[in-house]
């Protein structure tokens, strides 16, 4: 386990939701992946919970994060809902949480903002362009 500041990235999709743990300057301790779940799947609530705390399980084996930032397919609506569900299992405040959209995480993980674009062909088709931080969020 690491004394440094850790940082806990989440990617949700239906198919799987893989997870990242790492230093503040970017150096991953540990990864792994547990079942799939979605922002959509709110309302099951049973679900996320089950499968946030294997992930939590997976993750605090390796280390304790300060800041989670997790990647949602189906983000947009039930954001306390959903902050409250991924902070409770690594008994974080809610407050150390952020919300995203998994399209929003692919795009940051391969670009800048400004600097290309993504084009998701799944099941629904999504492209997004990001010029800079929607208004009042910062990226770091």
């Amino acid at each position: 386990m690491s004394e440094s500041i850790l940082g806990l990235g989440i990617d949700a999709g239906g198919t799987r939701t893989r997870w990242a743990l790492a230093t503040v300057p970017g150096e991953i301790l540990a990864a792994g992946e547990v079942r799939g779940m979605s922002a959509l799947q709110v309302r099951e609530e049973r679900h996320v919970r089950e499968t946030l705390a294997d992930l939590a399980a997976d993750v605090l084996a390796h280390g304790r994060p300060a800041r989670v930032h997790a990647g949602l397919t189906g983000f947009g609506e039930n954001v306390e809902a959903l902050r409250a569900l991924v902070a409770a299992p690594l008994a974080l405040a809610q407050a150390a949480v952020t919300l995203g959209s998994d399209i929003e995480i692919a795009y940051l993980d391969a670009f800048a903002p400004g600097q290309g674009y993504v084009v998701y062909a799944g099941t629904g088709s999504v492209a997004a362009f990001i010029a800079s931080p929607p208004s009042g969020k910062r990226w770091t």
